[in-house]
């Protein structure tokens, strides 16, 4: 019983320090994507009091400093063509995003992997005002963030692909093992055992973004921890064997020097 909890409050604590991992991860992401949001808000506003023709919607967008984890400023038609971007690789339209505020998946182009912040533009909603955060950012953001010591942070949009990641960075834009996704099915943050994208198993913490329905998840690779484990359990139960033995050893050298003089009493001649 006694190393059977000691196995459970060894696992509580693991699961724990990954949980502050990965959320600590999770504010930083929901800080970025905030942020963003509000200076696209404060932007369409000021451009928005101007005139809002295109010729000078582009002129102002074009001398406007970006924030500083952009890559770049876009602005398209309702339809998704895009009308101006103030340089570097234009991301791909996003299908999902008409209407209101949106936060893409990852997107892949040219080359560059990134993800897109948009939301309409005040002036009618006749354009879409959006900023492209480069994927380099994610990843930077992720190898900052405080991995768990031998494990690593990863963040994943909504189809549970790879944005970045603290480690192995070749691995953005590969889809989370099918029974991790099951395992994270309809729940905002949990531990548990699972499948590494790039093979193996795991221990891992996740956390979901209400803003973004990305999720964050810290993680470590099971095999070490599980070799440990098996070592402090044979090792266990080799010193409560030996113990064990021990003791029927001394309850047997007992029991003789108890029974060995009445055993003279009763033999005939004594």
């Amino acid at each position: 019983w006694q190393l059977a909890g000691d196995l459970r409050a060894q696992q509580q604590q693991r699961d724990e320090t990954l949980q502050r991992s990965a959320n600590a991860l999770a504010s930083s992401v929901e800080r970025e994507l905030a942020s963003t949001l509000d200076m696209l808000g404060t932007l369409s506003h000021h451009l928005g009091e101007r005139d809002d023709r295109l010729p000078a919607l582009m002129r102002a967008l074009e001398a406007h400093p970006r924030g500083p984890a952009w890559r770049s400023i876009y602005l398209r038609a309702p339809d998704g063509t895009l009308l101006f971007h103030s340089g570097g690789s234009a991301p791909p339209p996003d299908a999902t995003s008409a209407g209101a505020a949106r936060i893409s998946n990852l997107l892949q182009t040219d080359g560059h992997a990134g993800t897109a912040v948009e939301l309409p533009f005040i002036a009618g909603a006749r354009y879409r005002l959006g900023a492209w955060i480069d994927g380099a950012h994610w990843q930077a953001l992720a190898q900052a963030g405080g991995p768990p010591s031998g494990g690593f942070l990863s963040l994943y949009d909504r189809d549970h692909r790879v944005i970045a990641r603290s480690h192995w960075p070749d691995s953005v834009g590969q889809a989370l093992p099918p029974t991790a996704v099951e395992a994270m099915a309809g729940q905002t943050w949990g531990a548990h055992r699972s499948e590494l994208v790039d093979g193996g198993a795991s221990y891992a913490a996740w956390q979901t973004l209400p803003i973004s329905g990305w999720a964050v998840d810290a993680a470590v690779p099971a095999a070490p921890l599980d070799r440990a484990q098996r070592r402090a359990t044979l090792a266990a139960l080799a010193t409560s064997t030996a113990c064990l033995l021990l003791g029927l050893a001394l309850a047997t050298l007992v029991a003789r020097r108890v029974t060995e003089p009445l055993r003279q009493l009763v033999t005939p001649g004594n």
